[in-house]
């Protein structure tokens, strides 16, 4: 009798996981789900890898642990090495591929033992973007607060995090392990955590460097640290050191982006100091710095700059161009924000004197601070953007797997207004540059801002990988799905 209720209780398990009925058998989700015809391919798998191994049960909870047991060699299955694993299964020699499970098996396992789906999470609002012809947009990822993105090696992807509305003080990995093209959850981690507002990130030879509101540190030889340790395994201040902390701490724009320079000052280590204010004078703020990640010398290269939260350097002759947030207070449409270019070291960009393009009727000066300053005298920018649009990262499109027109043409993320009376931003923009130096400012990727003015995502920064993908991040919307994600934008003929 005893036997039997077992035998019963594993019988109504294994219809749970999978709905074996026969050779021919059907998967059920629940009543209300219309069933689902499955190969003979995923029956023989499963009767040759599974079942034949694991049918003899002497009570309910060795049933329970065989759930489990189920679900680490599916995760074995999915995301080790080649390489056999310490205990094989007696059948591991003919190791089965992750792709011969059938998708609707495998959900239906991780359903029944409630435990992590490690595929990628799917957010329906990502059908909502609307991209040019040819493209297409995806979630690659979700990252909760995901701000600033750098590329580190071996397809690793470091992001950071902040914000005032997504308090997350975390760095994260993205690590295709298994390159299947896939990120799964578990190719998601935490390396770093507790710290203040880690925006920025940038990598150099082996070393990711953070920059947080107070300090900007590094983390040497991060790539062998994330392939040698466990991913509960967090960095510790005890594995930083401090590049700089020489900069005004007056708080506001407080957020740092950084980037390293092209060759030869690859080894300047770019960042920003926003203004601690709306519209002030305030010394050493409003600025763009340099420091020499070798010797520690540091230079102010920029000023004027209210509160850049994004730049990149021009591929053919490495100029700087960056993104500047215009002040508020001067109704919707004024002043709008900005893409500059340095062309040399020590330029000003008008901040808080002057705002925008030139106006023959002096509407570009600032009413408070101008105080009968000469505009012409800053440098202007390259192209006015959306007034309070929130321009973050850019990048240059790099790659070759785009259109030859968006060679060498700069990707704008707009955060998105926050006190406009109707949204603006809230979309990746286009600037091009014509052979005969024409400006053109377009919408690229649109959808985050839907009818009645409201809003589930906020993109913040830019990056181009090897293949021509381009990535967006993303920091989410508090109170919405979306608390933070990853986007893949690709183009195919």
């Amino acid at each position: 009798m005893k036997m039997t209720v077992v035998m019963v209780l594993f019988v109504g398990v294994l219809t749970y996981f999978f709905g074996l009925q026969d050779k021919g058998f059907k998967l059920k989700r629940g009543v209300a789900a219309a069933p689902v015809i499955l190969s003979p391919e995923v029956f023989d798998a499963f009767q040759n890898y599974c079942v034949t191994c694991h049918t003899q049960f002497e009570n309910e909870q060795a049933i329970l642990n065989n759930k489990r047991n189920i679900y680490n060699r599916i995760v074995w299955l999915k995301e080790t090495p080649d390489t056999p694993p310490k205990i094989a299964m007696p059948r591991g020699a003919a190791r089965m591929e992750f792709k011969d499970i059938d998708p609707v098996v495998y959900e239906a396992m991780l359903n029944a033992m409630s435990v992590p789906d490690s595929r990628p999470q799917q957010n329906p609002n990502v059908a909502k973007l609307i991209v040019p012809e040819g493209f297409t947009v995806e979630l690659l990822a979700t990252v909760p607060g995901a701000r600033s993105i750098v590329l580190g090696d071996e397809g690793m992807i470091f992001i950071g995090t902040g914000g005032f509305a997504n308090p997350l003080e975390r760095i994260y990995v993205i690590w295709d392990k298994n390159k299947n093209d896939q990120i799964e959850k578990t190719e998601i981690r935490i390396i770093a955590d507790n710290l203040q507002n880690p925006n920025g990130v940038a990598f150099r030879k082996g070393t990711l460097f953070v920059a947080e509101e107070h300090q900007i540190v590094r983390y040497d030889n991060i790539t062998q640290w994330v392939k040698s340790t466990d991913s509960t395994i967090l960095l510790t201040s005890a594995q930083s050191k401090i590049v700089t902390d020489d900069f005004p701490k007056e708080g506001g724009h407080s957020w740092k982006y950084i980037r390293f320079g092209k060759a030869p000052n690859d080894n300047q280590l770019y960042f920003t100091v926003g203004a601690p204010c709306n519209v002030c004078l305030s010394a050493g703020s409003a600025a763009i710095y340099r420091v020499n990640v070798d010797n520690g010398q540091q230079e102010m290269y920029a000023e004027g700059v209210r509160n850049s939260v994004g730049f990149d350097f021009h591929p053919q002759n490495g100029q700087l161009w960056f993104t500047d947030n215009g002040r508020d207070s001067l109704g919707d449409n004024f002043p709008p924000d900005e893409l500059n270019v340095a062309t040399a070291k020590g330029q000003h960009f008008g901040f808080p004197h002057c705002h925008g393009m030139q106006d023959p009727a002096g509407r570009d000066k600032d009413p408070q601070f101008n105080r009968g300053e000469d505009c012409k005298k800053y440098q202007q920018p390259a192209q006015a953007l959306a007034a309070h649009a929130a321009a973050l990262g850019l990048r240059f499109y790099t790659g070759t797997q785009f259109p030859s027109q968006y060679r060498n043409q700069i990707f704008i993320a707009e955060h998105g207004s926050w006190n406009r009376s109707t949204y603006s931003g809230h979309r990746v923009s286009l600037v091009t540059k014509d052979a005969t130096g024409k400006m053109t400012y377009t919408p690229f990727i649109e959808g985050w801002v839907q009818p009645g003015n409201t809003r589930w995502g906020r993109p913040v920064d830019v990056e181009v990988l090897s293949n021509g993908d381009m990535l967006v991040s993303d920091d989410g919307v508090p109170g919405s799905a979306n608390s933070g994600s990853l986007y893949r934008i690709r183009y195919s003929k």
